[in-house]
């Protein structure tokens, strides 16, 4: 864990996995491309967590998976776990982000739109659930940086740097 400006202790979610917590003093971050970002939290109930995505949707029924790895079987599981944890669904605010085109982009990497096919099941998903997104910044070209502030429910979307060819 590093510290913040605010100093607390920081957390980095790894792709396809998430971090929940009640209480705790820390913040949650993940640095994003193509993956997308879903930081969710109860005020009422404090507690909050970040998801990061990797994919749309498992390769099929048969393949060995871990289920937070992929959009549409990671947020209902994410969900599931912050309710178990004590908050309500009818409570939870969202942040999204992430989802970006990086790199040299190719005529395949625009029709496959992993990052875009992601967000949009992330975005259907709140949207069936009723929760609101409160601040979004999906697309792009750029890589970005999502944290939630565990204390003050605070949430930021940074850049995070542009990737180049090397």
């Amino acid at each position: 864990m590093s510290r913040t400006a605010s100093d607390l202790p920081v957390s980095l979610v790894p792709s396809g996995s998430y971090l929940i917590s009640k209480g705790k003093p820390a913040v949650l971050q993940a640095d994003l491309g193509t993956c997308v970002g879903v930081a969710l939290w109860d005020r009422t109930a404090r507690v909050g967590g970040l998801l990061h995505l990797l994919l749309p949707e498992p390769p099929g029924s048969d393949a060995p998976y871990q289920p937070s790895t992929y959009a549409a079987t990671g947020l209902p599981l994410f969900l599931e776990r912050l309710v178990a944890e004590g908050a309500r669904k009818n409570h939870l605010e969202a942040c999204v982000a992430g989802g970006a085109l990086i790199g040299r982009v190719s005529r395949l990497d625009l029709n496959l739109d992993i990052g875009g096919r992601t967000a949009d099941i992330v975005t259907t998903i709140l949207a069936k659930e009723q929760i609101p997104i409160r601040q979004s910044e999906l697309g792009g070209y750029f890589t970005c940086r999502l944290s939630l502030n565990l204390q003050t429910w605070e949430t930021t979307i940074e850049p995070f740097g542009i990737a180049t060819d090397s």
